[in-house]
């Protein structure tokens, strides 16, 4: 059997689809490597979006009050730490007593609030006040109000119920990523809240 050969010039079924095939050909690699830039794209982005959640949850600080009373030591009385990972930047403040006016968190502050909860300024000591832009880092407690070292046992009882049950005391603070939280010390309990932290409208004293 005779195979009929193509005359000189004349396309073969072959050379015939070749530039549509290569086109496909072409075409389809375009596309694979489009959605292999956009996955890889999307992996990227995805890791840089873990990475800085990582980064917020590293520096994220945790504000906390505690009460510690124990006759005859030097740190007796309301304690405030910092038990996250990085500083807590201070921006707002209020203490007070149960249905009296609030007070921002300085000396003349802390003194009106002693003074409508009937404490004496002697025995009870203002070792700490607030100051917006204040930074409290994750070391070691501050204390905010304690008993002198000279306090008498009905004293220290007298402090002890001031702080755990008359006494509230607020801060808002923010992370340097600048996610802010509200604490809130209240029947010797702490509570943390999401917050905006704007400065407190009642007057500085």
């Amino acid at each position: 059997m005779k195979t009929k050969m193509p005359n000189a010039g004349e396309p073969t079924e072959h050379s015939a689809r070749s530039p549509g095939v290569r086109r496909w050909q072409d075409d389809a690699v375009a596309y694979v490597a489009v959605v292999v830039a956009l996955m890889a794209l999307g992996v990227s982005i995805w890791q840089g979006v873990l990475t800085r959640q990582h980064n917020r949850l590293t520096v994220l600080p945790v504000l906390f009050a505690y009460a510690d009373f124990t006759l005859g030591t030097e740190e007796s009385g309301l304690f405030l730490a910092n038990r996250g990972g990085g500083p807590a930047i201070l921006n707002s403040s209020m203490v007070s007593l149960k249905g009296k006016k609030a007070q921002h968190m300085t000396h003349d502050g802390w003194q009106a609030v002693l003074r409508d909860g009937g404490m004496s300024l002697k025995a009870a000591t203002i070792s700490w006040r607030f100051e917006p832009g204040a930074v409290v880092d994750a070391h070691d407690p501050i204390l905010l109000l304690r008993l002198d070292k000279g306090g008498t046992v009905d004293e220290l009882k007298e402090l002890k119920q001031f702080v755990q049950k008359d006494l509230r005391v607020e801060l808002c603070y923010c992370s340097l990523y600048d996610e802010c939280r509200r604490m809130i010390y209240a029947d010797d309990r702490t509570t943390i809240v999401p917050a905006s932290c704007p400065h407190d409208s009642i007057d500085m004293q």
